[in-house]
């Protein structure tokens, strides 16, 4: 967990960068960086930016743990919709319960749905916070929205 702490710790505080469908989610740069390879450096994060699916990206990239979809150049490669395809398959999303206290590191998500609707990623980080990359906040703590997201997945399932 210590790993997953300071990951999160280095990514604070980046501003947010909507996704543009024009552009493939796949590659070594953001809001995306669905890239199996070693973190850039904090200034390049900071110029191209990051969503919420960068946010868990980079962590994941912190921690050595593939992206789904990138190593095949998918353009949605991990998205919101790719990661939540790819934990689905592997079994390991449950149903969100907002009474439930998660351990710290639990994945929150809400599927893509429309353009409008995105969906979003974001870190349980203890009863009513998490860490996310939101437009008008960057990467931050934030309170957890109890009616917003609909699966979590643990710790240990999306870090294996």
């Amino acid at each position: 967990m210590d790993s997953f702490l300071k990951a999160i710790s280095n990514l604070l505080d980046i501003p947010y960068k909507a996704w543009d469908p024009a552009v493939s989610c796949a590659g070594d740069h953001g809001p995306f960086w669905a890239y199996n390879g070693p973190v850039p450096s904090r200034q390049m994060i900071e110029e191209e930016q990051m969503n919420c699916a960068g946010l868990l990206n980079l962590v994941c990239r912190s921690l050595g743990i593939a992206i789904p979809g990138a190593d095949v150049e998918d353009n949605y490669a991990g998205g919101t919709r790719v990661w939540h395809d790819y934990l689905q398959q592997k079994g390991v999303l449950h149903p969100f319960r907002p009474w439930i206290i998660y351990p710290m590191g639990t994945l929150l998500l809400r599927n893509y749905k429309s353009e409008e609707d995105q969906g979003h990623l974001a870190f349980y980080m203890g009863p009513n916070s998490i860490v996310h990359s939101w437009p008008e906040t960057g990467s931050c703590f934030a309170t957890i929205q109890s009616d917003y997201y609909e699966f979590v997945c643990l710790p240990e399932d999306w870090m294996s």
